[in-house]
């Protein structure tokens, strides 16, 4: 006997393979979303929608913050889409669901694993700065790893190392032995003896000494030969070394610091967006006469700047008072409703 499963109501498409691939990957707040969005464009048999903040929040139950962070979380792994158009009252975002078997085939499993995003329903002892810090371990992790093999060793006869790339370092130090004055049986010997390593950092160490201390050379076989058999050192090499490897730990804080710095920034400004986009779908659910009372606070606000009257610091200055001051009332009005 052939049974059919018939389900009465209305349907909303789900791809199987969000639900098989991803759904165990994702935070809370990101399925939510997904979720949203997917009802309000494939539910409704639509390619996308303007969707604002506050319906996604509303509709989720996610806070402010859990739907920017999911937002980004689903935009980071490529299965939405969106587009940000006009400013102001006018600015519009159309949301749109991306085919879920269409992933990026580079993406590497780390990054889509289920990362620390806040959600209503979740603890929330961890502020955003704190939950930056993932990405920032992410962003590090990446420089290291790409900086992995470029200062493992340092050069020595960069020119015969470039046209003899195919020999292995065995046979560049024996020829570069030979080059510099030692016999062949000198070099036989001090191959046999010594680490390759430990050769490397004397024909460095004379390298620099006859670019920059030619005096302390007087015969380069004689000086290398003994260099290697009696261990010479020259704290002028050494501070020389020292310098260099300063150098190169002051360049990978830099590098570190820029990252660091990138990645706040870059979180600052996202947050900035999206608060700037509430804070105008607040205002323009207000009555007229509270919209007047708010601009006449900013108004004031401005004027008690000494900075207002610098060129292209208005702008500024009005954009920060405004959203400070509807903050506040978005607060005030949060706290009247649970109060």
């Amino acid at each position: 006997m052939q049974s059919s499963l018939t389900i009465k109501g209305f349907y909303t498409k789900i791809e199987n393979n969000f639900l098989d691939s991803f759904l165990e990957k994702l935070s809370g707040a990101a399925v939510k979303i997904y979720l949203v969005i997917s009802r309000k464009t494939v539910g409704w048999q639509k390619e996308s929608d303007v969707i604002s903040i506050s319906q996604i929040q509303k509709q989720s139950g996610l806070s402010v913050n859990s739907v920017l962070h999911g937002i980004k979380e689903l935009k980071t792994i490529d299965l939405i889409e969106f587009k940000k158009e006009g400013r102001g009252k006018a600015t519009r975002i159309t949301y749109r669901i991306k085919p879920a078997g269409k992933q990026k085939t580079n993406t590497a499993k780390s990054e889509v694993l289920k990362p620390d995003f806040i959600s209503e329903n979740e603890p929330k002892g961890e502020s955003i700065i704190a939950k930056s810090e993932n990405t920032k371990d992410n962003n590090l992790k990446i420089l290291e790893k790409e900086k992995g093999n470029t200062e493992k060793t340092k050069s020595f006869l960069e020119s015969e190392n470039t046209s003899r790339s195919a020999a292995s370092d065995m046979d560049i130090v024996t020829e570069t032995l030979l080059d510099n004055g030692l016999s062949s049986v000198q070099v036989e010997k001090v191959i046999h003896t010594y680490d390759i390593e430990y050769l490397k950092v004397k024909l460095e160490q004379m390298e620099y000494l006859l670019k920059n201390k030619p005096f302390k050379i007087k015969g380069k076989g004689k000086f290398l030969w003994n260099s290697i058999i009696q261990n010479w050192q020259f704290d002028e090499y050494y501070d020389h070394i020292n310098r260099q490897e300063r150098e190169r730990v002051r360049k990978e804080e830099k590098d570190k610091a820029k990252i660091i710095s990138e990645s706040d920034e870059n979180l600052k400004q996202e947050n900035e967006t999206y608060q700037d986009i509430e804070c105008q779908e607040f205002y323009d659910s207000l009555p007229i006469s509270e919209r007047v009372r708010i601009d006449d606070e900013i108004k004031a606000l401005i004027n008690q700047s000494p900075f207002r009257k610098l060129p292209g610091v208005y702008e500024t200055i009005e954009k920060i008072k405004r959203r400070s001051v509807i903050v506040h009332r978005m607060q005030e009005t949060d706290m009247q409703k649970t109060g």
